[in-house]
């Protein structure tokens, strides 16, 4: 996945959706008040039907090919031989369903009584034949035809204004609804074919065959969770009055509003992060599943508030009064989204990932099965309100179903949901994919890109021997280590120079001594002595697992927009499953959990003893800022904010741990010995951080908190040793590092001397 995210394609489909539902919705005041009820249920019911045979053409293929694409999103071949079959098992398909259609036209007098209406109706399903969601789903290029659904919808929908008069030309909807499908789907599929070179071509042959005949259970599948979701409008349709059809479908649209934009769009559209969860390990697709849960629950939360506020108005203003029943039909309807939203999650994104299509075929029959025993036995004695209760019985029956599914499985889902500061990352990664929709793609690793390894160290050769241990173990070694030596001890130097003798004899080294100690200008000279390609950046004091350099490049070769954190583990120290992990509060506060066991992303920062990246001509003229003081620098958020406004997103993950053990001279030593001037020079920093990087308005708003953050330390964190003077320099070092900056001239550290060994 390049810059086309996750959440680029999660905010591409949802508009895609809204955009296809919300002409419709535009419409239909006008539908209902020119056409009355009795034809606003006719069309509604034709809706319904005509649905099944749309199914029928897309045949789950909007799941399993969206699936394949993402496996399959660097092989060229097989994509094109995919799209290929998938529309050549569409069209076969359509010509089935012409012929079963054309049957049922002339046998059921719902159909035959309106026939214009029907075949009007029908048309929108070669629309679906045409239409390639699946193929932009997979590639993570659905913004690529967001603004042709809107151009051709509104031009369609205006036209809707222009040709419904009076009640007799209700058919004429339908037609409206079907052409600009078809019109959508033409367009949408022509810049597939042409735009990214795809060899299309008709196949008919036993490989076409056999891929309908491998999807089966998905097809299946979609048929009978159609039928339970709509079957109260179908028997509605033929034993009540097309009146109560009418208003029962209002309702319906209005509970489907929310899990038509929202719901739905987002398990599509995460359907393939899910997917390469799996494909690298069982807990990954689990962590992101369960993210997925939490992310469409509370967009469904958002989304139904807002209906509960606006639905009398859409009904009373906009329908009439004799629509107002509809009201108790949507409010009886709301919590279905909810049920459904998790349903889907975890039969398309766990059941269907781990090979359980056949346990997903059966949920699904079962659900239909009771709904239909349901409307029979409650739809005669409760009319319309029978058909709610049947809803909400069966999506919260299918909703048990396949949560025990999964857990007999082994995929136990866990709900974890946001903190504030989860909700502000997640709003920055929709604007940094928002802003990045014009720049140059990110670079991507190729099999011959090296690896670099940047390794800063200072008077500590006894760290050596096991980190040296560790990286002559790695599955995927690195060709080259840049060591950049601060010592002060030449005793120190001729050790670290010694055990380096001890590495692997294919890893060449890179050795520069610095003449000055400032860590931020060490690193920032072994990344500007770095090749462009994989670079990572670790502490001297870590041991790193076997596997971790070989996670991280898996990682960046489908994240290249990513900086990767792994999980630092230091002694006696606790596991957690927080994910506030490495993030600023919108007052101050950091989080800096680097020991959780739950993956995070968005953050502001990264863990300092070890992470990753692609260096590129995107960032090689990124530098660490050389001025910051003492022992709380702040040299990690400074380099992630460059990171952050070049496009990139920081991702803390968990399912690689690296052991960190800080040594006598390191930040945790001083902190211990005298943790006063370890703060203030944090606090100092940090507001030069934020000068440096204009950040004004959240200076303002973290002075309150810095200024009660630094009285709170100096006169009450450390009993024993308190101190208001203490305490009015530390409540005055977030102003004064914001005044400091720029520094002075000549305020800057010596230059360094390298030596190459």
């Amino acid at each position: 996945m390049k810059k086309g995210s996750l959440f680029t394609n999660a905010l591409s489909n949802s508009v895609l959706q809204f955009l296809q539902y919300i002409f419709p919705i535009i419409a239909l005041p006008y539908l209902g008040n020119v056409v009355g009820p009795k034809f606003f249920g006719i069309v509604n019911f034709l809706s319904v039907i005509v649905g099944y045979f749309s199914l029928m053409v897309t045949y789950g293929f909007d799941v399993s090919a969206t699936r394949e694409i993402a496996r399959n999103a660097h092989d060229k071949s097989k994509i094109d031989e995919l799209f290929s079959r998938v529309v050549s098992a569409r069209l076969a398909l359509f010509i089935v369903a012409t012929a079963f259609f054309a049957v049922l036209n002339v046998t059921v007098p719902e159909l035959k009584n309106h026939t214009r209406a029907a075949y009007a109706s029908f048309l929108l399903v070669f629309g679906w034949v045409l239409m390639p969601n699946w193929y932009f789903q997979g590639t993570q290029k659905m913004d690529r035809i967001v603004p042709i659904h809107f151009v051709i919808k509104l031009v369609f929908v205006g036209l809707l204004f222009l040709v419904i008069r009076q009640p007799e030309h209700y058919y004429r909807y339908p037609l409206i609804l079907s052409l600009s499908t078809v019109a959508v789907g033409l367009v949408t599929f022509l810049i597939a074919v042409i735009k990214d070179r795809i060899a299309f071509r008709i196949r008919w042959d036993r490989a076409t065959w056999d891929l309908l005949w491998k999807e089966r259970y998905l097809f299946t599948t979609s048929i009978i969770n159609n039928t339970y979701q709509t079957v109260s409008i179908i028997l509605l349709g033929f034993f009540v009055t097309f009146e109560e059809v009418g208003i029962f479908s209002l309702g319906w649209r209005l509970m489907n509003i929310s899990q038509a934009l929202i719901g739905i769009p987002l398990v599509f559209a995460m359907l393939p992060h899910a997917t390469l969860g799996f494909q690298l390990s069982k807990e990954e697709g689990l962590n992101r599943v369960s993210q997925n849960v939490s992310t469409s629950m509370l967009a469904l939360l958002l989304a139904s508030m807002f209906m509960v506020l606006v639905s009398p108005w859409l009904v009373h203003s906009l329908f009439g009064s004799e629509y107002s029943d509809a009201l108790w039909i949507f409010r009886w309807l709301l919590i279905v989204p909810f049920i459904t939203g998790i349903s889907a999650t975890l039969s398309n994104q766990v059941l269907l990932n781990i090979g359980r299509d056949r346990n997903v075929l059966w949920v699904t029959a079962a659900g239909a099965l009771v709904s239909i025993v349901l409307n029979i036995i409650l739809l005669p004695k409760f009319g319309t309100y029978g058909s709610a209760i049947a809803i909400i019985t069966t999506e919260s029956f299918t909703l048990f179903m396949f949560w025990h599914t999964c857990r007999r499985s082994g995929y136990q889902i866990s709900f974890s949901w946001f903190s504030p500061a989860e909700v502000s990352s997640a709003v920055r990664l929709l604007w940094t994919n928002f802003t990045n929709r014009k720049r140059p793609e990110f670079t991507s690793l190729t099999p011959g890109d090296p690896v670099t390894l940047i390794i800063p160290t200072f008077n500590r050769p006894n760290v050596w021997i096991p980190l040296i241990e560790s990286i002559n173990i790695q599955i995927l070694h690195p060709q080259k280590i840049i060591v950049i030596d601060q010592s002060t001890q030449p005793d120190a130097r001729s050790a670290v120079k010694g055990m380096l003798a001890h590495l692997n004899p294919k890893i060449a080294v890179d050795y520069v001594e610095m003449a000055i100690q400032n860590r931020c200008i060490a690193k920032d000279t072994g990344f500007h002595r770095s090749p462009n390609g994989m670079v990572v950046i670790i502490d001297d004091d870590v041991v790193l697992p076997s596997d971790a350099l070989w996670y991280i490049h898996n990682f960046l070769t489908q994240h290249p927009d990513r900086i990767v954190t792994p999980r630092i583990v230091e002694p006696d120290q606790l596991e957690t499953s927080t994910r506030n992990v490495q993030r600023f509060t919108w007052y101050g506060h950091f989080f800096n959990n680097n020991n959780s066991t739950t993956n995070a992303d968005g953050l502001n920062s990264y863990s300092g003893p070890c992470f990753g990246f692609i260096k590129s001509e995107r960032n090689e003229h990124f530098h660490y800022e050389p001025s910051y003081i003492g022992t709380g620098i702040h040299e990690e958020t400074d380099f992630a904010r460059q990171f952050i406004r070049a496009g990139y997103s920081i991702s803390f993950r968990s399912a690689i741990t690296v052991n960190h053990y800080p040594q006598r001279n390191g930040n945790a030593f001083f902190k211990d010995r005298d943790p006063f001037p370890w703060y203030a020079d944090s606090f100092f920093n940090f507001g030069m951080y934020h000068r440096k990087f204009n950040l004004v308005g959240f200076f303002l708003l973290r002075i309150p908190y810095m200024a009660f953050f630094g009285m709170y330390v100096g006169l009450f964190k450390y009993p024993g040793r308190r101190s208001p003077r203490n305490a009015w320099h530390l409540a005055t070092q977030f102003i004064r590092g914001y005044r400091a900056w720029p520094p002075e001239i000549g305020s800057k550290p010596a230059v360094i001397t390298a030596n190459p060994h």
